[in-house]
């Protein structure tokens, strides 16, 4: 074994430790989600149940791979729990080794920047299925940056069927064409990610039938989540006795409870809209202004453009569960390391708020909420960078 390859894998051998060093914390419950895996996987293979008719399903069809691989492989060892999430982990690892070496086929030195920003953010890495997606989004940017707009549009559109986001970025790859002038390429993209889409979701809706639409459904009655940037803000402001609200558990999380955080999420998916589609408009004018001028789109406007775009997406939804920001690891590791290193850094308060804190932050104390606000602030901070830097050239 080479020197190279032992280091990554000697990285990722810190990552199962650190993220056991987390997992082994005694506080409240840090698992729900393998859990909920777990019931998933059981229901549809042992039970012989169908996802969306028979039971709830929250997640789009595509998420099942993930959920139903380990239990394929522990109903041969006696279907235990424990059996479950410890393929669970292995699998998640080598979904993040693979994410690796894609990272390295872009940008030599990705793949290191990439073993330690994964660091921070081990016991997500390890306990929920984002990485699996992550990896989706990652070979779609390999496609687009080797001139495969078919294949691009089959990653992000499996993608979407596994965790919607990806949604967002088939927008900023076809923008990445109409800069070249390439009009034929973005809607060969956009046709196979609708394609792609649309093959994965229409035999569930022939077997499911309506109920099909229930992960939809579930994701717009949810609250505002503790997490979020306004709910922070909100928890803090009721700390300094500006504001009133309480904190209910629902739908999977932690959800500030106010007349504030109610009008904000009535406004939420407008300003939600308004937000992607302007970052969208300001990644084809920086595609079309950066082709104009060199003749070429470099590889790191494109993935400044894409975690422009996701970090919009996860900072103006309701939600901002911790596992959101896997999405952003790949991209960060394939820029300058000045950006990763902030985003390390947001994976250790990160990990910090949830789970050391969080207890204390469901409880409102003024110590967690700060924490959890300098979180959100560094998330702002990090795309204000992005937007404003200059792109940097990538060895690639």
């Amino acid at each position: 074994m080479t020197s190279r390859p032992a280091l990554f894998l000697a990285t990722f051998l810190g990552l199962v430790a650190w993220g056991s060093l987390i997992w082994n914390y005694p506080g409240p419950d840090l698992s729900p989600d393998p859990a909920r895996y777990y019931d998933i996987a059981t229901s549809f293979l042992v039970q012989n149940q169908l996802p969306y008719r028979d039971f709830l399903l929250e997640y789009p069809p595509l998420a099942l791979v993930p959920m139903v691989v380990p239990e394929l492989l522990n109903l041969g060892l006696g279907n235990s729990w424990l059996g479950y999430e410890v393929i669970l982990m292995t699998q998640n690892i080598l979904v993040a080794l693979v994410t690796g070496w894609l990272v390295g086929k872009v940008n030599r030195s990705g793949r290191w920047t990439y073993a330690l920003t994964v660091l921070p953010y081990s016991l997500l890495v390890l306990e929920r299925y984002d990485g699996f997606v992550a990896l989706l989004t990652t070979a779609g940017v390999v496609a687009v940056l080797r001139d495969k707009p078919g294949w691009t549009g089959l990653w992000f559109g499996l993608g979407v069927t596994a965790k919607l986001y990806p949604i967002v970025l088939v927008p900023v790859c076809a923008a990445y064409y109409l800069g070249q002038g390439s009009r034929r390429k973005s809607c060969q993209l956009v046709v196979v990610a609708l394609t792609t889409i649309l093959g994965v979701c229409l035999p569930w809706l022939f077997l499911a039938g309506p109920s099909f639409f229930t992960f939809l459904t579930y994701q717009t009655q949810r609250g505002l989540q503790l997490e979020t940037v306004v709910a922070g803000l909100l928890a803090l402001g009721e700390n300094l006795g500006w504001t009133r609200g309480g904190v209910v558990g629902g739908y999977g999380s932690q959800n500030l409870v106010s007349p504030l955080a109610q009008a904000w999420v009535t406004w939420l998916p407008w300003l939600a809209a308004a937000a992607l589609i302007g970052a969208w408009v300001w990644s084809w004018q920086k595609f079309s202004r950066e082709f104009t001028l060199d003749r070429r789109i470099t590889v790191c406007s494109l993935v400044v453009a894409l975690s422009v775009t996701i970090l919009v997406f996860i900072l103006m939804n309701k939600v901002l569960s911790p596992q959101y920001l896997i999405w952003l690891i790949p991209c960060l590791a394939l820029l300058p390391p000045y950006q990763a290193a902030l985003f390390w850094g947001i994976g250790l308060l990160t990990t910090l708020v949830y789970p050391y804190f969080y207890g204390q932050l469901i409880d409102q104390d003024l110590g967690a909420v700060l924490l959890l606000n300098a979180r959100n602030l560094l998330l702002v901070v990090l795309l204000g960078w992005l937007v404003t830097c200059p792109s940097t050239r990538l060895r690639t």
